[in-house]
């Protein structure tokens, strides 16, 4: 991911310390597992949780979505599924039509 200046890989020492001198303190939250999530999150969105498995190098995507796959914050669009409940009316194509209480 952060080759070295020959293109060849850089040992992981090398590689915490150049990111600890580099982050300073606004973002020593950002360890090399946040860039491992990241990297499995946009891959499991992409492709599937079993790429995002074989790129981090896991036996299972069970491992891969329990640890490092992030949860969606954002709810998918359902209101299509949702929109047959309200039936549509002719005055207003987006509105459910009134209804009376007996």
């Amino acid at each position: 991911m952060f080759p070295s200046a020959a293109g060849t890989p850089r040992w992981v020492n090398n590689v915490n310390r150049t990111w600890r001198e580099v982050r300073g303190d606004d973002y020593s939250w950002v360890t090399p597992k946040v860039f491992r999530k990241t990297a499995a999150t946009a891959i499991e969105r992409e492709f599937g949780a079993e790429a995002a498995a074989a790129q981090l190098g896991h036996s299972s995507p069970d491992i891969t979505r329990r640890h490092y796959i992030d949860r969606a914050t954002e709810a998918p669009d359902n209101r299509a599924a949702l929109d047959r409940f309200a039936p549509k009316t002719a005055n207003n194509p987006r509105t459910p039509p009134h209804l009376r209480v007996v």
